[in-house]
């Protein structure tokens, strides 16, 4: 592709377009990043898995580390990584997976300053623990709201 452009613009600036996409065995060699949408199907691999990120970020390094080593690696200006919409569709659903849980009771563990009292008190759940929590089902005691306006939905 390089070569191709520099045939027509010898000093063009190339932009590569990397769109991410899970290997057919991604659900077995990264099973912490998988995850069931709420239609049934299993969803993309989690952004909350290191391990998964990792391997990508290897991946990629190791391809734009082949890049700069061509001929033509003058042309080339950088990457532009794609994953697809910003946002999660509704089928989606919420992130599940044991990488997220896992990223979910770190967060709260320092939003509560580890203090079990106080997460048991925010979660008006007398048995809850930083190592038995989960990530909150939807509650649409509130409906359609974006903003949960009940005591217990906050």
């Amino acid at each position: 592709l390089l070569t191709r452009v520099a045939a027509i613009a010898a000093d063009a600036q190339v932009v590569f377009r990397i769109a991410w996409t899970a290997g057919p065995l991604w659900e077995t060699q990264f099973p912490d990043a998988r995850y069931r949408r709420d239609d049934g199907g299993v969803a993309e691999p989690s952004l909350s898995d290191d391990k998964f990120w990792g391997e990508a970020r290897k991946a990629l390094t190791a391809w734009i580390e082949g890049v700069r080593g061509l001929p033509l690696a003058g042309l080339f200006m950088g990457v532009h990584l794609d994953r697809g919409e910003w946002f999660l569709g509704s089928n989606e659903g919420f992130d599940r997976s044991r990488a997220a849980e896992r990223k979910f009771r770190a967060w709260a563990k320092t939003r509560y300053g580890g203090d079990v009292v106080a997460l048991r008190a925010s979660w008006f759940e007398g048995r809850a623990t930083f190592d038995t929590i989960t990530v909150p089902a939807d509650d649409s005691s509130d409906g359609d709201r974006f903003v949960r306006s009940s005591r217990r939905g906050r």
